[in-house]
């Protein structure tokens, strides 16, 4: 996420030709998947790793190349009253992707066959092929109008609608930030294998991001509203019952949250591609996305640190964010609608 503000500066940002940016970033996540393959076919012992976090690296890049074009291509080909089903239908088959993952771990085909993990990868780099494929008919233009460079502080200064949106984001982000947490306490405390815990969050894609998407296209900031108080509730009742919940009703609660947190990211989706215009999209995308990237290595290290020394006490803390979260929303609730129907 970090680089986003710069891809967005550089020449290809500055571009008329959208498609190409996000036809780049393909292009590269499909190099650092082909160095998956190669780290896992062809080297041993410490070389393994190194070439997976290079490659890893690389497909980071690309990730971040992608993110920012693609909001542009899907604002292209998507209309607006349909954008939340289009970005639920999308999550429902990474849900579906999750769940497959899961059952390799849960039964144990993943971890203990090198290469089945060799050939899921090269499964991967298949699909991402064939997509940068078919993707070649697909056009997006733009209209560059030269204008003075502007600062990352200067975009946020000048856009009080982008700064606004950045915060709402970061504060609803402490539901997705509670996760790993949560998942790390069930893991180590209870015993719950991480099979399990991502077969959850398969499902719960699976069986929520629709219906969520069906929502926003409704009413995006109600739904961003009834899905952080989900989250808010889960979250509460993780804090003052996880030590006394049954195996069962924590992977129950979890999944709840899972789908709380889907309605918040479903809806910060569709309400930036709403609420956002050709010519001020690829900004607030490159500004906000390096934004947040920012807060989350900032307040990630932070909330581990804290974590060592308070364990799950420091839900209360997103709980409160949260909070805060959810008020800011309806008190911005006017001019982003306002936004969304222009």
């Amino acid at each position: 996420m970090l680089p986003q503000w710069w891809i967005k500066r550089s020449a290809i940002g500055t571009h008329q030709r959208r498609d190409y940016g996000w036809r780049l970033g393909m292009v590269i996540q499909l190099l650092g998947l082909l160095g998956f393959c190669f780290s896992v076919f062809f080297t041993s012992g410490s070389f393994v790793a190194a070439g997976l976090l290079m490659s890893l690296a690389v497909l980071s890049a690309g990730r971040a190349f992608t993110s920012v074009f693609s909001k542009d291509i899907q604002a292209e080909y998507v209309a607006k009253r349909v954008r939340g089903r289009f970005t639920g239908l999308v999550s429902t088959v990474s849900g579906g992707l999750s769940i497959g993952l899961a059952l390799l771990l849960i039964t144990g085909l993943f971890m203990e066959n090198r290469s089945m993990v060799a050939w899921s990868f090269v499964f991967l780099c298949g699909v991402v092929a064939c997509t940068l494929l078919l993707s070649f008919p697909l056009t997006c233009k733009r209209e560059i109008e030269q204008q003075q460079p502007t600062s990352l502080l200067a975009q946020f200064q000048e856009n009080p609608l982008l700064t606004h949106m950045v915060l709402s984001r970061c504060l609803l982000l402490h539901a997705m930030l509670a996760i790993p947490f949560i998942g790390s306490s069930l893991g180590a405390e209870q015993g719950i294998n991480i099979g399990w815990l991502i077969l959850v969050s398969g499902i719960a894609s699976l069986t929520a991001s629709y219906i969520w998407g069906v929502f926003s296209d409704r009413e995006v900031i109600k739904t961003l509203a009834l899905s952080a108080s989900l989250c808010l509730v889960v979250l509460w009742i993780f804090a003052v019952f996880l030590q006394s919940l049954s195996q069962s009703m924590l992977l129950g609660g979890f999944y709840l949250l899972l789908v709380g947190y889907d309605g918040v990211r479903i809806g910060r989706k569709t309400l930036l591609l709403n609420a956002t215009t050709d010519d001020n999209r690829l900004a607030f995308v490159g500004a906000g996305n390096t934004f947040v990237g920012v807060f989350l290595l900032v307040s990630g290290g932070v909330l581990s640190v804290l974590y060592t020394y308070l364990g799950t006490q420091i839900m209360w803390y997103m709980l409160l964010c949260l909070m805060f979260g959810i008020v800011h929303l309806f008190k911005l609730n006017k001019p982003l609608q306002g936004a969304v129907s222009a």
